[in-house]
């Protein structure tokens, strides 16, 4: 058994090299300075289930590579201090943080770099959650239940197609948060001229001329 487990953590670590977005990367993408077997006693979540010292957290191996029960990740030790640059990352949490350190400081692993998309409301499961407007509930590929395979309570994620003509003065909301029509949003045309003092205001709620601010 110690035999077999032990060839799982090669194939495993053998699959990381290359990465560049796993720890100790050099600019080139490959690891330096690290054997296969030195690897392998740093890999962490994956199908072994693996945990990270205290200090330490489970690092995604690239782009939108989360760890997981499936994909395998690297330990990586936790920072004690970030810089306050502005280059914003989407961790696998689902959540956006300023930068990739602040993310690794709270023990999250980056999924991709700039901010999250929109996340896709929850559906399905036992409570048979319905999606809004027209959207369809799909299964989620990022979780290990499947619902084709007979997880008949597994949750899913509301996807959007339009299917209908939305009428004159509306249009298709595709976000799946909404996934309907919707009202156009207000305009505003000027159609008058100003007196000499004021200018026109095109904001909807106002439309119209107003005083200049230096004249407020």
């Amino acid at each position: 058994m110690m035999k077999f487990v032990r060839s799982v953590g090669w194939v495993l670590a053998l699959g990381l090299f290359g990465c560049s977005a796993a720890p100790d990367a050099s600019p080139g993408g490959e690891l330096s300075g690290q054997s296969a077997e030195q690897l392998a006693l740093r890999l962490c979540a994956g199908p072994l289930h693996l945990d990270c010292a205290k200090n330490q957290y489970c690092s995604a191996t690239g782009v939108n590579n989360c760890p997981s029960a499936r994909t395998p990740g690297v330990c990586a030790t936790r920072p004690e201090a970030c810089t306050d640059l502005f280059d914003p990352v989407c961790g696998c949490d689902g959540a956006n943080y300023s930068n990739s350190c602040f993310a690794a400081a709270v023990g999250v692993a980056v999924q991709h770099a700039g901010t999250c998309e929109a996340k896709a409301p929850f559906s399905g499961g036992i409570a048979g959650i319905a999606c809004p407007g027209l959207g369809k509930c799909v299964d989620d590929p990022s979780d290990d239940c499947d619902p084709k395979a007979g997880g008949a309570d597994c949750g899913g994620l509301c996807s959007c197609v339009q299917n209908v003509l939305c009428i004159r003065g509306t249009h298709f909301d595709s976000d799946p948060n909404v996934c309907s029509c919707v009202p156009n949003a207000p305009t505003c045309v000027q159609r008058v001229l100003c007196i000499r003092g004021s200018h026109f205001d095109n904001d909807p709620k106002v439309c119209s001329c107003v005083p200049d601010a230096s004249l407020q």
